[in-house]
């Protein structure tokens, strides 16, 4: 189910009005659900909004995996002049990486939204799209020093009592 949860300060109803059903209303916000059935993971879209004058080429999208930090989908644009605009449905951070094969793409974002992802004409095969912002990875090495400290520290001091 698709939805959207909007803050009681704005006085904002998500359009059109029949494709929408509020669900819960708080002192903090409201939460509405979309009817119909859920947008796709993965979408290839031909126009959008916030890019008003530009046509995209219709991808062909298939076998998509989708998990926490990473979605991977077999995608085939066709050739020609347009490039493909993919659309994912899962929240924007800063830290996404996007890639086709050794080609590494530029990600950008529907209004801090959602991802969103230009794939070139003629690009085919495994996009692999993967949250890796860089804290988490230097966090991740700075614990993996913590913790290799902290078991050579153990092992001097039972080294020290025998």
């Amino acid at each position: 189910m698709d939805g959207i949860v909007v803050a009681r300060e704005l006085d904002l109803t998500p359009q059109p009005g029949s494709g929408w059903e509020m669900v819960v209303s708080t002192d903090e916000g409201r939460v509405f659900h979309r009817h119909g059935t859920p947008f796709a993971r993965v979408r290839s879209v031909t126009s959008i909004d916030s890019r008003p004058n530009e046509q995209f080429a219709s991808a062909t999208i298939s076998k998509i995996t989708d998990s926490r930090n990473s979605a991977e989908v077999d995608v085939d644009v066709p050739s020609g002049d347009r490039p493909a605009l993919l659309t994912f449905s899962r929240p924007y951070f800063r830290g996404y990486e996007a890639r086709v094969g050794d080609q590494k793409l530029v990600l950008t974002s529907y209004r801090g939204l959602f991802p969103i992802l230009e794939v070139p004409p003629g690009a085919h095969g495994r996009l692999m799209l993967t949250y890796r912002p860089y804290w988490l990875v230097w966090g991740g090495a700075v614990a993996v020093i913590c913790a290799l400290v902290v078991v050579l520290s153990f092992l001097a001091a039972v080294n020290r009592r025998t």
